[in-house]
């Protein structure tokens, strides 16, 4: 994935371990100018008769058009307001489930999928969802080139889309790809006479800027719910489309849903104690989850589902591009003390894939604290270990990857080990990234699944073509491991694919490639009320408001 794309996601992730008052006072200054942190004043806002679902969050959408979902909060926005040609379930692990496509036929050689689309799909403004809004929206995908269209780089075109009919569309992709069904969900699709209509002077030739501006206070989607308003950077109104071609649940389902949002943390904490808050983001401290738990109206969600957190070496540079410096590191680490104290609840990582992934097992090299192993490599290193010096650098205000970092450097002290601690902002990591000698010796990553197959892991962060962006921070350039990544995702053949991802996760976890910490906690709270929330693991689809209901 494209930094500039990426970073977005990431970036929200980072957010989770800032403690309380830290979040509190990076988010201030937007609050201040963008909204009210009085919790009277934003209850009023609401409907407060058990029909509105309140939403709390202390981060903004930079854009809330479709083609532009770059973080969770978008993904949740677009995929409330516009329906993708696919779904996903609300179960863990999810599947990929019917969306405006209701079903799907593949070709013999796997490059042609032929979707059949839902006979009563309307956008919010009465018009039927066509074949032909489904090739306007792929055009406008691939053409803006924003948001989720890595997805489909080298895979999909413009011209990729053929409407065969009113209601079947046939996708011609450049080459097999076998991930191609678990992307369908962030294909979202627009009204194409809405935003052809709208369109203002732009980048993009005859459309113009595609309708951007316009879709920024407007929505041109079949969603569940139809867009209220949009006061930018303060709060998001959503009304409920009696028309969605979709099932309902049983129950009191929501009328409305509003995200407050950058609110101050304090704020949170005082709209869900007095029940003026229905739910909160994933991107508090694990502090204050534990205080909203402490109230018996709020339940926490702490589920371990896909985020999986590492620590890359620089496998290029000095120490550190020796396996046996690598490998007394991984050796040297204490993971029951990193889980227990520093990531509570976490599951311990075997190698690059969470548990519950595809093609994930656990007959791999696995490294547990043996000091005395790690004693070993050295001596079997090219270094004396005096002479070892090593960086670790974490993200400025990130409590959780400092106290990791200090954890770290505690257990390499005995090796003699000359071992820094050290924070600088995400976006200069991100900048030091894109040079294998300027890229930090060592730093840490929570990566997050945005769709549920091995190759959104794998590929972006192993993959040699990735060398020069942060995803792969360790620098990793392996031939076999790149025809092995290769080889999995343009083949259908699950045998195939299984034998190359189970080879892929050997050779990393025997290079020792980077520090398989964990996969870590997600937490959100929410009022008891509020029934239907599971966490399927997958980002941006964590908060599927169309399923849930409140209690009477």
């Amino acid at each position: 994935m494209p930094p500039q794309t990426k970073g977005d996601w990431e970036r929200r992730k980072f957010l989770k371990t800032s403690g309380a008052v830290g979040a509190a006072t990076l988010f201030s200054g937007h609050v201040g100018a963008y909204g009210s942190n009085d919790t009277n004043t934003l209850a009023q806002q609401s409907d407060q008769s058990g029909t509105d679902l309140v939403y709390a969050t202390i981060v903004a959408p930079s854009s809330i058009d479709p083609m532009k979902s770059g973080d969770e909060l978008e993904g949740i926005i677009s995929h409330t307001l516009y329906d993708g040609l696919a779904g996903y379930s609300n179960s863990f692990p999810p599947e990929v489930e019917p969306g405006l496509a209701q079903d799907w036929q593949v070709s013999d050689d796997g490059k042609t999928y032929t979707l059949n689309l839902q006979d009563d799909a309307q956008f919010h403004n009465g018009d039927p969802v066509t074949a032909e809004d489904v090739v306007f929206s792929v055009e406008r995908m691939m053409r803006m080139q924003r948001g989720p269209s890595w997805m489909w780089d080298g895979v999909l075109t413009p011209d990729s889309a053929t409407a065969v009919d009113e209601t079947t569309v046939e996708l011609s992709l450049q080459k097999v790809y076998a991930p191609f069904v678990s992307t369908l969900p962030w294909m979202f699709v627009v009204n194409r006479n809405q935003v052809t209509a709208n369109e203002q002077d732009g980048d993009f030739g005859d459309h113009g800027d595609y309708g951007t501006q316009w879709l920024e206070q407007n929505d041109a989607g079949s969603g569940p719910y139809s867009l209220q308003n949009h006061q930018t950077g303060q709060r998001i109104v959503m009304n409920k489309h009696g028309d969605w071609w979709g099932q309902w649940p049983d129950g009191n389902t929501y009328e409305r849903v509003v995200a407050q949002l950058q609110m101050e943390v304090s704020t949170i904490t005082g709209m869900m104690s007095n029940g003026q808050a229905d739910m909160t983001d994933g991107w508090l401290s694990v502090d204050t989850y534990q205080q909203l738990g402490n109230n018996s109206n709020i339940s926490v969600s702490t589920e371990v589902t896909f985020a999986p957190f590492f620590v890359f070496m620089n496998t290029q540079v000095e120490p550190l591009d020796d396996i046996n410096v690598r490998k007394a590191l991984a050796y040297a680490l204490d993971y029951d003390t990193a889980l227990s104290d520093v990531f509570v609840g976490a599951e311990k990582m075997v190698g690059p894939l969470p548990s519950a992934m595809q093609y994930s097992t656990d007959d791999i090299p696995s490294y547990t604290q043996n000091m005395e192993q790690a004693r070993q490599q050295l001596q079997q290193s090219d270094y004396n270990p005096n002479d070892i010096s090593v960086t670790y650098t974490y993200v400025s205000g990130l409590t959780t990857e400092r106290n990791l970092g200090l954890l770290m450097q505690s257990n390499y002290n005995p090796l003699d080990i000359d071992f820094e601690v050290r924070k600088a902002p995400w976006t200069s990591i991100v900048s030091q990234s894109s040079n294998i000698q300027s890229s930090p010796q060592m730093f840490p990553l929570w990566s997050l699944i945005q769709y549920a197959d091995p190759d959104a892991l794998l590929y972006n962060m192993w993959h040699s073509s990735n060398t020069n962006t942060y995803n792969n921070g360790s620098k990793y350039e392996n031939d076999q491991v790149d025809e092995l990544l290769t080889q999995a995702r343009t083949t259908l053949d699950d045998q195939t694919r299984e034998q190359a991802y189970t080879e892929v996760q050997q050779i990393l976890a025997e290079d020792a490639a980077a520090l398989f910490v964990c996969n870590d906690v997600s937490r959100w709270a929410f009022n008891n009320r509020v029934n239907g929330f599971t966490n399927n693991g997958i980002n941006g689809y964590t908060h599927q408001f169309e399923r849930y209901t409140e209690s009477q």
